[in-house]
């Protein structure tokens, strides 16, 4: 089913029936989370395994896009026994292993920083150096992702983003550099949604709370950082001499930015429009 596209919501509703039944049955018997992950994992790890780690894209997508979601939705510990089967220097895995924990992130809301015993950072850098686009790109996702907006992203997730995207910016890939964009606005869009609630918060403060007002200038200030980097980036590469991707990408990042950080309403949009207290966290900048 997961390799045809039309039969992909079919098989994923029926994998997510069994495992329901299977959790409500395991649940029936005082079971603790850890061996509820392992009885999932004896009859359900191989099937993912085979299917995010396959050769055929479409069967990776889709296992990653229909089955993760669930299986972490319905059995949140699943995501160790999947790690467990993953190793970051055989082909194909880098890519499994960034879908899984991406996956777990946006479904749970789990930190991923502490999974496999803490080594999660070191994979991701493995990742985001991959020579295959796909693994890049499923890096990319779970530096961005988040199930909260305005989850702001922390100083490491920016170190990292400083670094992976002057590197991207020569792809020649049109699917890559949109998927590229996209990533970027997800990133921004956590910044600029965890941004505006500290600034609420600051106008809302009472005295006594000095501790959290100097935490949250501390995100601001890390924030409106990282947003005045990338907004000076792309004119280094639109300079003559620089290739078209490279250009290309960088007036791509230079839109992500002025779509998400502006105060202006577009009344041809339905969808993307700014908040409509934008205004008072581009009152802080200029501060």
């Amino acid at each position: 089913c997961l390799s045809t596209n039309h039969l992909s919501p079919c098989g994923s509703d029926l994998y997510k029936c069994l495992i329901q039944q299977q959790r409500r049955e395991l649940s029936e018997a005082s079971r603790a989370e850890p061996d509820l992950a392992a009885e999932w994992a004896r009859r359900w790890r191989p099937v993912l395994h085979e299917a995010l780690t396959s050769d055929v894209t479409l069967l990776q997508n889709n296992g990653a896009r229909h089955l993760l979601p669930c299986t972490f939705q319905i059995f949140p510990s699943a995501v160790h026994p999947l790690l467990a089967t993953l190793d970051p220097f055989a082909p194909g895995h880098l890519h499994a292993w960034a879908c899984i924990v991406s996956s777990y992130r946006a479904a749970t809301g789990g930190s991923p920083w502490a999974l496999q015993g803490g080594s999660t950072p070191d994979t991701l850098q493995l990742a985001l150096g991959s020579a295959e686009d796909k693994a890049r790109l499923a890096a990319l996702n779970l530096l961005c992702c988040s199930p909260k907006t305005r989850d702001t992203p922390t100083p490491e997730e920016m170190a990292l983003m400083r670094v992976f995207l002057p590197q991207n910016l020569n792809s020649d890939s049109s699917p890559f550099r949109q998927h590229f964009q996209a990533g970027v606005k997800k990133f921004l869009v956590r910044i600029r949604d965890g941004c505006l609630a500290h600034v609420r918060g600051q106008e809302g403060k009472k005295k006594g709370e000095a501790t959290r007002s100097r935490r949250a200038q501390d995100v601001l200030e890390q924030g409106i950082g990282f947003i005045e980097w990338l907004s000076e980036l792309p004119y280094s590469y639109l300079a003559p001499g620089h290739s078209y991707q490279r250009k290309k990408t960088a007036l791509l990042l230079l839109s992500a930015v002025l779509e998400t950080c502006t105060d202006t309403w577009s009344p041809d949009k339905r969808k993307g429009q700014p908040p409509v207290n934008m205004g008072s966290l581009i009152n802080s900048a200029r501060q």
